[in-house]
């Protein structure tokens, strides 16, 4: 065997050697990487599982409580409920406290200015709380949300938690406890809840649920109907319609569930446990509305003293006008001089310019003026030559505003839900001004 022979075994076996020794240090550095690899795939999953059962041990529930005879609180109330189990933490947060000690309440009021603030308390206290102060039944719903939807149902209730965050004006269908509630419900999904319900026609007006609610207090549902504009006429989709509390839970009932991926999971009811936490009779609602409460008081002493007039009883009968007059003067007169500057000064817009200054005005005192006359069981005196002149000639514009709100009505002009006064107020005003008209005309000719 040559030296050249030897010397290229010898550096071919190194070679070999070498390369099976690299070879052995990357499958063995391979094999480590994949190791660690590993133990951080498993402790990212063993962290994923600790965040979900942590969120498994937070159940978050709808409370709707019903309507009652208190008036602020008539329409019912939306609340959301947490019960975290791993803090042992049960709270509820709720959009609709407001405080009566605010500065310029009542002028925050009337302008639509006033905060409401989100109040979070314990659950319980919340419970014994509203149950020594308002009576009225309590429905629980479970959400079936996943561990994701939850953070984000939490994210937004630790904004609203924040001082510069924690309160809003509130708005009468547009942004209350229920709507505030329903958005974070709705953000929580992805917005699939607006998706679903917005392009559904709900049941009616907010004139409508308005009326509903406020039931108890016929007196109320007939002066605040004289306010209302034709903004408040339009029907409501079901998104819209869910500002009413026991909208927000009847229509949340028939939702689904929502994947985190934003997919509706159509074979699974959004609630997962629903309960009556406490009952309650609400009283019995008046069989008549306000409108017609008004027809038979104030009607019915208007045609008894048409009646009188007619049976010779003139004195009995100009007595009874004048309390007819003056109680109609006052009225109208107030809502002549109140809707104008609510149209200025306040941010409701459902109390702007309404059809209903028809036969609304300002002069409307000039009623209150000769009804102090007829009280006395006389006539106007004919000294009186302003209002002798002014009264005719005021009746006489009158019946064409009642003319044009009629038409208005008819022919759908202004889209205002109008029904109600056409047939219990104006049919009733428009025997006033004919029996007013020939009382001030029998003024000037006895």
């Amino acid at each position: 065997m040559s030296i050249y022979r030897v010397f290229y075994w010898l550096l071919s076996t190194w070679i070999a050697v070498n390369s099976a020794n690299g070879a052995a240090q990357t499958q063995g550095a391979v094999q480590d990487e994949a190791l660690d690899s590993s133990g951080d795939s498993s402790d990212d999953d063993q962290q994923l599982d600790s965040e979900r059962l942590y969120w498994d041990n937070v159940d978050i529930y709808l409370v709707t409580l019903s309507r009652n005879e208190v008036f602020y609180t008539g329409g019912g109330h939306s609340l959301l409920r947490v019960n975290d189990k791993n803090r042992r933490q049960d709270r509820v947060y709720n959009w609709g406290t407001f405080d009566f000690a605010d500065p310029g309440f009542v002028i925050k009021f009337y302008q639509g200015t006033l905060n409401y603030y989100m109040d979070e308390m314990a659950t319980s206290k919340y419970f014994v709380f509203t149950q020594q102060y308002f009576r009225r039944e309590y429905l629980q719903d479970k959400l079936i949300l996943t561990p994701l939807q939850k953070i984000r149902v939490m994210e937004k209730i630790n904004y609203w938690k924040q001082p510069e965050n924690n309160k809003y004006i509130y708005q009468f269908y547009k942004n209350n406890c229920s709507t505030k509630v329903r958005d974070i419900l709705d953000y929580a999904v992805n917005g699939n809840i607006k998706d679903h319900f917005d392009s559904m026609i709900g049941d009616t007006s907010p004139r409508g649920y308005w009326r509903q609610t406020f039931a108890y207090w016929p007196a109320a549902i007939f002066f605040t109907d004289l306010l209302f504009n034709n903004e408040v006429d339009k029907t409501l989709t079901k998104w819209e319609e869910m500002f009413v509390p026991i909208m927000l839970h009847k229509h949340l009932k028939d939702f689904f569930t929502v994947n985190d991926s934003g997919e509706v999971q159509e074979n699974i009811s959004l609630f997962s446990e629903s309960k009556v936490l406490l009952e309650y009779t609400p009283p019995v609602v008046s069989p008549l509305n306000g409108h017609q409460w008004f027809a038979i008081i104030w009607g019915g002493f208007l045609l008894m003293a048409l009646g009188l007039f007619v049976v010779g009883k003139r004195k009995v009968s100009f007595k009874l006008l004048g309390l007819v007059a003056v109680s109609w003067g006052i009225v109208a007169t107030l809502y002549g001089i109140v809707i104008p500057l609510t149209s200025v000064l306040s941010d409701r817009m459902y109390w702007h310019w309404s059809v209903n200054l028809l036969f609304l005005w300002p002069v409307d005192f000039l009623f209150v003026w000769a009804g102090v006359y007829w009280l006395k069981g006389s006539v106007i005196p004919k000294r009186k030559k302003f209002l002798n002149k002014w009264l005719p000639r005021s009746i006489k514009l009158h019946a064409v505003g009642i003319i044009v709100f009629a038409l208005d009505y008819l022919l759908g002009v202004s889209q205002t839900d109008s029904y109600l006064t056409l047939v219990y107020v104006i049919t009733l005003y428009a025997i006033f001004l004919a029996f007013s008209h020939f009382a001030a005309k029998y003024a000037t000719q006895n």
